[in-house]
């Protein structure tokens, strides 16, 4: 079985110029890797676990993407989580 070579979060390009978020993985049925894909980042809290974090993006997903179908924008991106201080 190979290994998925992008990381989660990595903001990839599509083809077509669209832009979105590696949040899962996959494979086909011959075990190729597959990379599901959703608009926004996760932004993982420590309350959620990952069936949790799944169901979050149950409607904002597409998936079944190979790795020769994307381009990697940026590996770095960082989700910061934002709370609210009360100051503004």
């Amino acid at each position: 079985m190979t290994n998925h070579n992008i990381p989660i979060n990595t903001l990839v390009e599509l083809k077509d110029g669209g832009r979105l978020f590696v949040y899962s993985y996959s494979f086909d049925c011959d075990k190729t890797p597959l990379y599901n894909l959703s608009y926004k980042p996760i932004i993982y809290d420590d309350y959620l676990n990952d069936e949790e974090i799944k169901n979050c993006f149950k409607f904002d997903t597409i998936c079944g993407f190979s790795e020769e179908d994307l381009k990697i924008i940026n590996k770095k991106f960082v989700v910061k989580k934002i709370s609210n201080t009360g100051n503004g």
